[in-house]
């Protein structure tokens, strides 16, 4: 904060109702923590089909000593935030608590900030597309942090020695069109681009469900859903003390 550029903390400046309020679209990738959906093959221990773990803790003891590491006296609240009774789904809450820990809490957050104080509409997205195997990227998982830029600005054949799919140049045109219709009108929906029609996205408003536009193909696979994941970022803003 320098008193000029930034007067106040932005947590400060968006409860008072003093922020730049303008139409916001915000979100993040499915896999932002690491690993997540495979374009390689996860062992339930976290590890890749190229090199199993080895006498590694379960998931579901890793998530247990995550809940009492983090939160001392209160990893019975997290364990209930993310829930799991199988390896597998402890391994999904790990990957899910690290994609929060990193971008997803922080920019959940923003967007809460903006609909308690704000009059300007909210979009929300996720990215959930997860690419084909890059020989540049290799132990890569899922849709991982910075994956979605390629396909927003139409230059996915600039990532090489990658077999793109029809659904990825799918994908790509339409968060095009998305992305160019926000920043002409600050609304996501409409044509454009030779695109007809694209799935309808909701303004985000928490008292209404807090819908979530999934960014995935096909295009009839994609929709907008009330956000499962919301007991998890309330957890976390009592746990960090920031609401």
């Amino acid at each position: 904060m320098d008193g000029l550029f930034l007067p106040q903390a932005p947590s400060a400046i968006f409860a008072a109702g003093k922020q730049n309020d303008v139409p916001m679209m915000a979100g993040w990738n499915h896999d932002e923590g690491g690993s997540g959906k495979a374009n390689t093959t996860i062992t339930p221990t976290g590890g890749s089909s190229a090199a199993p773990a080895v006498d590694a803790p379960s998931d579901i003891t890793r998530l247990k000593e995550t809940a009492e590491k983090d939160f001392p006296g209160h990893s019975a609240e997290f364990l209930a935030a993310f829930p799991a009774s199988t390896d597998a789904e402890a391994l999904e809450r790990l990957q899910q608590y690290a994609t929060a820990k990193f971008i997803g809490y922080g920019t959940w957050s923003w967007l809460e900030a903006q609909t308690e104080t704000g009059k300007s509409p909210v979009y929300r997205y996720r990215f959930d597309l997860v690419p084909p195997p890059d020989p540049a990227r290799p132990g890569r998982y899922g849709a991982f942090h910075s994956d979605e830029i390629e396909y927003v600005f139409g230059v996915i054949d600039s990532r090489k020695g990658i077999a793109w799919r029809p659904e990825d140049r799918a994908m790509s045109e339409q968060m095009m069109t998305y992305w160019t219709n926000f920043a002409k009108t600050g609304d996501p929906n409409g044509g454009g681009r030779g695109t007809a029609s694209l799935p309808h996205w909701p303004v985000y408003l928490p008292a209404s469900g807090a819908q979530v536009m999934y960014l995935s193909q096909p295009a009839s696979a994609e929709k907008a859903e009330k956000d499962p994941l919301r007991d998890q970022f309330l957890f976390l803003q009592t746990a960090y003390g920031t609401k």
